[in-house]
């Protein structure tokens, strides 16, 4: 509500009035004076006044019971999430398995705050989530970890957004330049990842070798780094052997790629040009098989083509630790580090877009470190000009301080002599 303020207008004469009111202004309340004018008396300055504020109160109630209305509007979380997942905005796929992880995630977020509307997803509920959400046990016997915990919060944050850009919701509840996503979770030191050495890439190269289907995919994953979700969508028609170049499509960044086939992989794609890789046999291709690269028998597309495959591999070439699609991925970055690429060239291969993500790759030991420093800096070449011999055997007139003659350099058998001569 406004009230009424008033000094003498010591420059005019009369009395200045004026109409309090407090307004929000970067998360604090402060007072808006609202000048009203210079009267002759205090009866006719409170005369305006009683005018506009009867104005302004009008409109503060409307604009409170606007405020009630859409708030009344504004979903659940549980009502939200099936809007969410119907329109299918905001989601950046990083999944062969399409939607079934996020509505994992989101589906743990509604057991706690179902029944809450979305702009009470306020930072104290999001705290007390993330606080009960780590007292909760998996079915291996272990808490739930950080880094699941932040991918339910995430996608949460990301279903804000949406009903955000849908005009659901004024602004994002929990996530605000004062209070980013990654202040909700302690800072955890990042670990290596998991990548393979020199001799366990040629070990499980040469494992592969029997099964076509498994030289395939081990082939493709070790030379492009690709995804395993980027693995099942390449398309038969993104493989150009003229240029040597093959398109990539990109789920999780929802764009393209064109990688470079490096030589060890032209023979397979020459192959698979005319055939179809199974466990055991090449087959020939049929005109439904040339939409995907790997497809089933049917024509479709394989969704983890390297799904329990790498398990019976990494046995058979003598490597204990886990290998999975995505490790290949680890040791192509770590190829390109030791090979001297630097990490811009490294992203425009692997489509990531923050150099700091890198840094989480294992790398093997560096190599050709003096030539690679000399290359670094600029070479500076001299150049010999041939000199007349009048030039080479010149006399330089040096003055001694024993005489005040001249003494001949480089001359055999001087004397010291005070005539003149020309100096070259």
């Amino acid at each position: 509500m406004a009230t009424f303020q008033s000094k003498a207008d010591k420059k005019n004469g009369g009395i200045k009035a004026y109409a309090v009111t407090s307004t929000l202004k970067n998360g604090k309340r402060v007072r808006q004076w609202l000048p009203l004018g210079t009267f002759p008396t205090t009866r006719e300055a409170e005369r305006e006044f009683n005018r506009v504020s009867e104005d302004l109160n009008k409109e503060k109630v409307r604009q409170i019971t606007q405020d009630r209305l859409d708030t009344k509007q504004i979903p659940t979380l549980s009502q939200a999430i099936p809007q969410y997942f119907s329109a299918v905005e905001g989601i950046k796929l990083n999944s062969s398995k399409g939607l079934k992880p996020y509505r994992i995630a989101l589906s743990h977020s509604s057991r706690f705050m179902g029944e809450s509307k979305l702009n009470e997803l306020t930072p104290d509920k999001i705290e007390g989530y993330i606080a009960s959400r780590r007292k909760e046990i998996t079915y291996k016997h272990i808490p739930v970890g950080i880094k699941t915990i932040a991918n339910e919060v995430a996608q949460l944050s990301s279903l804000c957004c949406w009903a955000v850009k849908n005009q659901i919701l004024k602004s994002h509840p929990f996530k605000t330049p004062q209070r980013l996503l990654k202040d909700y979770f302690p800072k955890v030191e990042k670990k290596p990842k998991n990548y393979l050495n020199q001799e366990e890439q040629t070990a499980i190269l040469r494992a592969s070798e029997e099964s076509p289907y498994a030289k395939t995919v081990t082939h493709l994953l070790l030379y492009l780094g690709i995804r395993q979700g980027e693995l099942s969508e390449l398309r038969f028609d993104g493989v150009d052997l003229t240029r040597r170049e093959i398109t990539v499509r990109a789920e999780k960044t929802n764009d393209y790629r064109i990688l470079p086939i490096a030589g060890p992989l032209l023979p397979i794609l020459e192959k698979l040009k005319a055939n179809r890789p199974t466990f055991r046999n090449w087959y020939p291709r049929e005109t439904k098989h040339m939409t995907y690269l790997l497809c089933d028998e049917e024509g479709e597309s394989l969704g983890q083509p390297g799904k329990n495959l790498f398990k019976k591999l990494a046995l058979k070439a003598g490597i204990t630790k886990k290998v999975t699609p995505h490790v290949f991925r680890h040791t192509f970055v770590s190829n390109m580090r030791t090979a001297g690429l630097s990490p811009y060239e490294i992203m425009s291969l692997t489509g990531h877009k923050n150099v700091s993500t890198l840094e989480g790759y294992g790398v093997n030991a560096p190599k050709d470190l003096l030539q690679k420093m000399e290359r670094a800096y600029p070479t500076v070449l001299t150049l010999a000009e041939k000199v007349d011999e009048k030039v080479d055997s010149r006399i330089v007139r040096l003055k001694t301080p024993l005489n005040q003659g001249y003494k001949l350099a480089g001359a055999v058998g001087f004397e010291p002599t005070n005539a003149r001569s020309k100096i070259w």
